[in-house]
């Protein structure tokens, strides 16, 4: 008997490594071909129903109005501290104007006027107050300065082209009638000041009822009066005619002349200083009552109903759409194709740390109950499944020595996977390269070689392990092809592990080794029984069987690692049923040339 060894069960010296690779770009692709009719699905879905919704959209107009917003000239009447706000003239400027335009009294002044309310209530039904107008009108309405000029660029959208041109008009009437009543404002400052004057300064205000401020500290406090040049230069002046006449005064009298001369100078400083005051508080009354008219923002270009509409854009969001969906459907297949971590391709095979021997078609008129004729028959006249064939045994060849591959073992990891056709179809194809073959069929609690080559099952391994049958009378020679020999289950056992772990399948190989060259037993499926486990540790190699895309990798990987922790020596992995369309891509590319050249224009008319 020939007991293989293995002093390293977690070691095959006949498999390769896996390899871990950071980013699979060939399975990323190979998912993208695999899944192209859902990616093509769900990319003309959202097409189609994007051009069904732009379709339906109302068509929008938008109208245009410009607004000149001139910044202010420094004037002698112009005492900005006082007149406007603080910081109007400042770099945030036309930013400010622009929040303005777009503030809610403007829009609510408009809302009235223009009765948007039942306006946008029609059109949708959710509009039950002002303030849900005011924030459609947010949306609606767009103000931007135009490049590095004074204008802003007033832009409404709307359905209706006469309305959008008037609530532009309107919105850009109320914003310039603002800005003209900020021009007159009097603040409340100022007003304190002047509490019973403030009507009287309205109409016509006297220069008289000014004059008491000539020496108020509000006054004199001013920025424009503190800065103002003259009237330092004045106080600058009369401070030193003060200090002369301090200091001339401890050795003159008044009647001296150059104290009169001093006094003289003085009184003229201080009339000037009050003429200067004068001057600026009528610069102050010319503003408070009205004589500063010139206003710095005026509508330059109104809105007229935009005859042609501006959107939506339609083209465009069906484009957008459309390429959206297909980012996500290429997404989403990949992502499903790295979720589906199913046996399927060769690389998924190498990922497992284990060799591929090869794929074998997805056979449709291939019954496992047909008799050894008919598989003999589908075998020699389909040329593919017979190259098919030929490429798993060359692999299985060339992975192990010829003297330590005699004994090997064929399972799978659930029943319905096709392991016993395989072993059946490559006892043919070894047969057929005139080597002895000898396929046992182990599985005794489901017997099916008998059944693939219609031979009788009343004899077979259980009579011979059990002692009842000799192994030469259990063996049946095929016909057709006499280098292939079959030994069938035979009865069914009540106990099938203890038969396969008994020293009499031990004899029964040692019996059997020098007749045959290659000796291969199709056991039960090993992820929940364990007849190949026990059988695996007296075989020089084991092969496994996994149907495409039935057995999940985490599956296959306990299957792996219940044959090594068994002593067994796994050979290969042979994909059943594959479809060849459905593999890498760029390989069916090559197969399918392959096809074309060889099985549709030379059938029967080999190189």
């Amino acid at each position: 008997m020939i007991i293989p060894t293995n002093p390293n069960p977690n070691l095959n010296p006949y498999q390769p490594q896996p390899k871990n690779e950071d980013v699979d770009w060939e399975a990323a692709l190979q998912g993208l071909y695999s899944r192209r009719w859902l990616i093509l699905t769900v990319t003309v879905l959202a097409g189609c129903l994007a051009a069904l919704f732009t379709a339906v959209m109302p068509d929008v107009y938008t109208a245009q109005t410009s607004i000149l917003v001139e910044r202010f000239n420094d004037t002698p009447l112009h005492y900005k501290e006082i007149l406007f706000p603080t910081g109007e003239q400042g770099p945030g400027y036309y930013e400010t104007k622009v929040a303005l335009l777009k503030s809610r009294p403007i829009l609510e002044q408009t809302i009235k006027q223009l009765n948007l309310l039942e306006h946008y209530r029609k059109a949708d039904k959710r509009v039950k107050n002002t303030q849900d107008v005011v924030k459609i009108l947010n949306k609606r309405v767009r103000a931007n300065v135009l490049g590095r000029t004074q204008i802003i660029r007033v832009e409404i959208k709307d359905t209706d082209p006469q309305m959008a041109a008037r609530i532009a008009n309107i919105i850009s009437e109320n914003f310039v009638r603002e800005a003209w009543r900020e021009r007159f404002f009097i603040s409340d400052q100022l007003l304190k000041w002047f509490p019973d004057e403030a009507g009287t300064l309205q109409k016509n205000a006297p220069i008289q009822q000014l004059r008491k401020l000539e020496t108020d500290e509000v006054i004199t406090s001013l920025p424009s009066v503190m800065q103002d040049s003259v009237l330092n230069g004045i106080k600058q002046d009369r401070m030193k005619v003060d200090a002369e006449i301090r200091e001339l005064s401890r050795r003159y009298t008044k009647e001296h002349p150059k104290m009169k001369e001093l006094r003289a100078r003085a009184d003229y400083l201080k009339s000037e200083l009050k003429g200067q005051i004068e001057r600026i508080v009528g610069g102050l009354k010319a503003g408070l009552a009205g004589q500063f008219s010139v206003n710095n923002i005026k509508i330059v270009e109104t809105a007229t109903p935009p005859s042609k509409p501006s959107g939506p854009k339609r083209l465009l969001m069906v484009l957008g759409c459309t390429l959206v969906a297909f980012a996500f459907s290429a997404w989403l297949a990949i992502f499903l194709e790295y979720l589906n971590r199913h046996i399927r391709t060769e690389e998924d095979v190498k990922r497992l740390g284990v060799s591929f021997l090869g794929y074998m078609p997805l056979i449709t008129d291939l019954d496992p109950t047909r008799n050894a004729k008919s598989l003999m028959d589908i075998m020699d006249s389909d040329i593919r499944l017979n190259d098919d064939v030929i490429n798993i045994r060359t692999s299985l060849l060339f992975s192990m020595p010829a003297e330590q591959g005699k004994l090997l073992l064929c399972t799978s990891a659930i029943p319905g996977e096709g392991k016993s056709t395989i072993v059946a179809m490559l006892g043919l194809s070894l047969a057929e390269s005139g080597s002895r073959v000898l396929l046992i069929d182990a599985d005794m609690r489901n017997p099916t070689l008998h059944k693939i080559f219609n031979l009788d099952n009343e004899e077979g391994l259980s009579g011979c392990l059990a002692g009842a049958v000799k192994a030469r009378e259990a063996v049946h020679i095929l016909e057709k092809n006499t280098l292939l020999h079959v030994m069938p289950a035979g009865q069914k056992p009540p106990n099938p592990a203890v038969l396969i772990g008994s020293s009499a399948l031990g004899q029964l190989i040692s019996e059997l080794a020098g007749e045959y060259d290659k000796i291969i037993f199709d056991v039960p499926p090993a992820l929940h029984i364990a007849d190949a486990l026990i059988l695996a540790q007296r075989m020089h190699g084991a092969i496994l069987v996994f149907e495409e895309g039935k057995i999940h990798q985490t599956i296959a990987k306990k299957l792996i690692e219940k044959v090594s922790a068994a002593h067994g020596i796994l050979i290969g992995t042979v994909v059943n049923r594959a479809k060849f369309q459905k593999l890498d891509y760029r390989a069916y590319h090559y197969y399918h040339q392959y096809q074309k050249k060889y099985y549709h224009d030379t059938v029967g008319k080999p190189d």
